[in-house]
């Protein structure tokens, strides 16, 4: 690094010389000619400067002022927001690696960068399926004879299984005796038991509407046969579901006397109905429906206002009253 220039300051060994007075009372006027005078016979001491060292004016002591005394204000704040940076971060750290995972059910891996998981495309819970529908009798009273009858509904591929529903029945019910009362317990391809719904649906039975059946009434029910020396003559047993009432849905119940279905409980040929009117039966009030062949009537009423009976005979209706009490 280059010295510092040189500068001259008044060195001490020089003193101004002390005026003359002249001893004489007249006073005189200083003037510069006059001071050049003095200077030039020696009487005045002219000041000369002293050249000093970079190394002397170094040395000198200088008044300092203190850097951090002045700028305390800014590095306490400097400190307190680089204190609150930190213990933001360490706050966001344990927020997101420790308290997050718990509530996501995430687990937490030591050794191992977290990777953040790319979420799946909300989907439909798949519905359980339903358990097996298990049937149980209506009847308080044991019938002559349950027997099961397996009505399939897969496509046909043999003559047999081309045939309606009401011919294969009466194929199954054809070793029946006569004045025998049977119960009928239906079955699926699978060997499942029948809901009402799906059984009146496939079997072509559908005189109530599928709505009313599935509101008002269980899903289970009881079905039957009776044999005379006429023919062989089903009927099926609905109960109410709780909280129904015979009231309620006695309107829809009755629409079926209009239906061209009721033809279908029939195992033989189709007929076609008359109109019904009002009949006791049992002791209990029951509507008869008389058709276009002879010795055809469908009953239909209720025992206990709980069990809707739907009969293909009068002789049908009179047994499932009494097993149902």
């Amino acid at each position: 690094m280059a010295d510092a220039p040189e500068q001259i300051y008044p060195s001490e060994s020089h003193v101004l010389a002390k005026p003359q007075f002249s001893a004489s009372p007249e006073l005189k006027v200083r003037t510069m000619a006059s001071d050049l005078v003095s200077i030039a016979s020696g009487s005045v001491i002219v000041p000369r400067g002293e050249v000093m060292s970079g190394a002397a004016v170094a040395a000198i002591s200088l008044p300092r002022r203190n850097f951090f005394r002045i700028h305390s204000r800014a590095i306490l704040m400097i400190l307190i927001g680089a204190g609150i940076a930190i213990v933001a971060s360490v706050i966001w750290f344990i927020a997101y690696y420790a308290v997050r995972p718990i509530f996501e059910k995430v687990p937490i891996s030591v050794s191992e960068a977290p990777v953040p998981l790319s979420e799946a495309p909300a989907s439909e819970p798949i519905p359980e399926a339903p358990a097996p529908f298990s049937h149980s009798s209506f009847f308080v009273s044991v019938p002559d004879r349950v027997q099961e009858f397996l009505f399939s509904v897969k496509p046909a591929s043999t003559a047999q299984e081309i045939e309606s529903f009401q011919e294969k029945f009466a194929r199954a019910l054809k070793g029946m005796d006569e004045g025998e009362f049977i119960e009928v317990a239906f079955y699926t391809d699978e060997g499942l038991s029948y809901k009402i719904t799906d059984f009146f649906g496939s079997a072509g039975l559908g005189i109530i509407s599928r709505t009313t059946l599935s509101d008002a009434f269980e899903a289970d029910f009881t079905g039957f046969a009776v044999r005379d020396e006429r023919g062989i003559w089903p009927g099926y047993v609905l109960r109410l579901r709780e909280g129904s009432t015979k009231s309620a849905v006695q309107g829809n119940v009755s629409r079926l006397e209009s239906s061209p279905l009721i033809s279908g409980f029939f195992l033989g040929d189709p007929v076609v109905g008359k109109g019904f009117t009002d009949g006791v039966i049992g002791g209990r009030a029951v509507r008869i429906g008389t058709f276009s062949r002879p010795f055809h009537v469908f009953v239909y009423g209720w025992s206990n206002d709980t069990y809707l009976i739907l009969s293909a005979s009068e002789e049908g209706m009179k047994r499932a009253l009494e097993l149902l009490r």
